[in-house]
C-alpha cells in the first residue's frame, strides 16, 4: 500500500534487544545495525544505532568496539 513507507524497526529491534540484554539475540541485532547502518537520518537514530552496538559489544566483552561507539 505504501511502498515508500520506512519503519525504524531495524534500529528499534536492536536497540531493544541491546537495553534488555537478551543476549541469545545478540548475533540477530548485530546483523540487522549492520545491514541498515546508512539508513541513520536523524540524530536521535545515530545516538540508538551507535548505543546498542556499544551495549552489545560491551557485554560480549569487546572493549574497543564499546568504547568506539559510545
Amino acid at each position: 500500500m505504501f511502498p515508500k513507507l520506512l519503519t525504524q524497526a531495524c534500529l528499534d529491534l536492536p536497540f531493544l534487544i541491546a537495553t534488555r540484554g537478551l543476549r541469545d539475540r545478540y548475533g540477530r541485532a548485530l546483523e540487522l545495525l549492520l545491514a541498515h547502518a546508512s539508513r541513520s537520518m536523524f540524530p536521535v537514530d545515530h545516538f540508538r544505532w551507535n548505543a546498542a552496538r556499544a551495549l552489545i559489544a560491551a557485554a560480549e566483552g569487546d572493549r574497543s568496539t564499546a568504547r568506539t561507539h559510545a
